[in-house]
């Protein structure tokens, strides 16, 4: 987990969304016991890299500022795929985007967290540098927090 703030003399804005879609992602008792995930993936692909962009886009406005101003985007690292498809979709270059899913992919809703908190250990963040956190994820929710390290 990570806990984050505002704290006064530094910025912070969030959006965040949902769109239940049960023939996209859907949970399953076909033998009556095990509840099973079942993925359209083709369409949490697309869902992902239309979405991501938007909040992006959108946090970013909410905060006042432009994506030249980010100075790094931290994705949920589902795979690479979606994030250089947000990149891209953004007209962004895609080093300015944290890529390793990698080390993160099987870890979900943890992915930003402990990436975060691996790059803040490695000595890649800053005090004052503007990072867009944007995840999406189980029941097509979606959220990006633009803060100020």
């Amino acid at each position: 987990a990570a806990v984050i703030g505002s704290s006064g003399d530094r910025q912070y804005q969030s959006v965040y969304g949902c769109r239940g879609n049960a023939e996209d992602l859907y949970c399953s008792t076909d033998d009556g016991y095990s509840h099973k995930i079942h993925m359209n993936g083709k369409e949490i692909y697309k869902f992902a890299v239309r979405t991501v962009p938007d909040m992006i886009k959108e946090v970013v406005k909410k905060a006042g500022t432009d994506l030249s101003c980010i100075d790094l985007f931290l994705c949920h690292q589902a795979n690479s795929r979606i994030i250089e498809s947000v990149a891209k979709n953004l007209a962004l270059p895609g080093e300015r985007f944290y890529n390793r899913p990698d080390l993160y992919a099987n870890t979900s809703a943890a992915s930003i967290p402990i990436a975060l908190s691996d790059i803040n250990d490695a000595g890649m963040l800053k005090r004052g540098m503007k990072i867009v956190l944007a995840g999406f994820g189980a029941g097509l929710t979606w959220g990006a927090v633009l803060l100020e390290w």
